[in-house]
């Protein structure tokens, strides 16, 4: 059974990344794209505090199940963004964003897998 505590640091992450691709795609929405460098600093840095957050998460939770579970969508999202960018050759800082996302939610989703898989051996 998932603790309340479990519940709600999977919950903030997965809303988290998902607020992060939400920023993306106001920022990258405009026609023509046009993001400036403090913009993507920002966008950077939002990105790095959710990878430390994220990596610490997955280093302390007992149950990744959860996690695992509400970060997919956002992976996927990001995964949607990254081929968008590089697809139609829009603005670099947005293509920038879209890969550091899609690297970071990957990382933490497949660490979070490698979790579960030792566990699974383990048993």
């Amino acid at each position: 059974m998932f603790s309340k505590a479990s519940i709600s640091n999977s919950l903030l992450l997965g809303g988290y990344s998902f607020l992060l691709w939400c920023w993306t795609m106001i920022l990258s929405g405009d026609i023509p794209v046009s993001i400036s460098i403090g913009e993507l600093w920002f966008t950077l840095i939002s990105i790095l505090t959710f990878a430390i957050i994220g990596l610490f998460n997955t280093k302390k939770t007992n149950d990744p199940y959860l996690s695992l579970l509400l970060l997919s969508l956002p992976v996927f999202l990001w995964g949607f963004s990254i081929v968008q960018d590089l697809t139609y050759h829009y603005h670099i800082y947005s293509t920038i964003i879209s890969i550091t996302g899609f690297i970071v939610n990957l990382l933490i989703t497949g660490l979070l897998l490698l979790k579960i898989t030792n566990r699974v051996i383990k048993e």
